[in-house]
């Protein structure tokens, strides 16, 4: 990613064969970060917390394929490699749901 570009995050949610709910947590990780403590929780928008709060609570998972977030770079982002982290968790106890997805990125200004 460069200067002007755009960056557009996608999601895909298969639900499996029993109905569940979840809380989803969608993070992202800023150049020199590998921890939670410096992760940055997604909340909407344009709206991140270091405070790890999913961005919707007891979701009921169902199919979904299609964008959740874009933002265009307009270089005074710091440069690096980026993680974006996106987990379903059993509501109100942390427990993870499958799998973390973990999409990377490098912005180069």
């Amino acid at each position: 990613m460069r200067t002007g570009d755009s960056l557009i995050l996608n999601a895909r949610a298969l639900p499996g064969a029993a109905r569940t709910s979840a809380d989803v947590y969608i993070v992202l990780q800023p150049p020199g970060c590998g921890a939670l403590a410096c992760s940055l929780f997604w909340q909407g928008d344009m709206n991140f917390s270091s405070t790890p709060e999913p961005i919707v609570r007891d979701w009921p998972i169902e199919a979904f394929d299609g964008p959740v977030f874009s933002y265009r770079f307009d270089g005074s982002e710091p440069a690096g490699d980026y993680s974006w982290l996106a987990a379903f968790v059993v509501p109100g106890t942390g427990e993870v749901i499958g799998t973390i997805t973990q999409p990377r990125f490098t912005f180069v200004p």
